[in-house]
């Protein structure tokens, strides 16, 4: 067989060309490896922005919940305020047959810790980007303050048991449910972000089927409040 030997360079001409062709090689080799590579975080940011989407889409119907609960929140507030003052443990234990006008949800946020994790969230568009952030920053806290919500509520709700009255006791549990209040106002103000601006600047909804099972609750705290409201009349 034949070996192919290099033609020796006869000019600063020829020496030229013979680099040129060598640098476009690997011009050419880098740029189709950085094709490559785009492509593949392309596919790696698409299939995360899809579980963004769709976790997303569920802590959206929570958001959603709590604005159409927050009219029977108030009442429900003002009823176990005056229950207190009032040391009415039976109207406390009918407040609390009815339950806590919030509920505890599964806030997600596990797409975009892995988002972050893997940096992928920086191969999304810049604008998504920033409005994933804020959202899963916001869906985090609303995970966060619920815990404390249920606390103070516990608290507050401690009047239900008719315990003999007492200023201390008393000023206790008017203390929870002002905080209580303070965070509701919080998570208002976030599922208000979020159902507003956050979730229709990616597109997004509240997840059709979560938000179907959960249409009654704010109707039905508004009947169990007004069907108390008449018994004590």
């Amino acid at each position: 067989m034949e070996i192919h030997k290099p033609k020796p360079v006869h000019s600063w001409g020829e020496l030229a060309r013979e680099v040129g062709v060598i640098v476009i090689g690997i011009v050419i080799a880098l740029l189709g490896e950085q094709a490559i590579e785009a492509l593949h975080w392309g596919h790696k940011a698409e299939a995360v922005r899809a579980s963004l989407d769709r976790e997303l889409s569920v802590d959206l119907a929570f958001a959603a919940e709590q604005q159409a609960q927050k009219v029977c929140t108030k009442r429900y507030f003002d009823a176990l305020q005056a229950a207190i003052v009032h040391n009415d443990a039976r109207t406390a234990n009918a407040l609390h047959d009815i339950g806590a006008p919030f509920d505890p949800q599964p806030w997600q946020a596990d797409a975009w810790d892995v988002a972050l994790s893997e940096q992928i969230a920086d191969h999304l568009d810049r604008k998504d980007l920033a409005n994933y952030a804020i959202a899963f920053r916001r869906v985090s806290t609303e995970r966060e303050l619920q815990f404390q919500m249920l606390d103070h509520f516990a608290e507050a709700m401690a009047v239900r048991y008719g315990l003999a009255g007492n200023p201390a006791v008393e000023q206790a549990q008017l203390a929870a449910l002002d905080k209580l209040r303070t965070e509701e106002g919080v998570v208002l103000a976030i599922s208000a972000s979020l159902t507003r601006n956050q979730g229709p600047s990616l597109g997004l909804k509240p997840d059709a089927a979560l938000a179907a099972s959960q249409a009654k609750k704010a109707a039905d705290c508004e009947a169990a409040l007004q069907a108390l409201g008449s018994g004590q009349k």
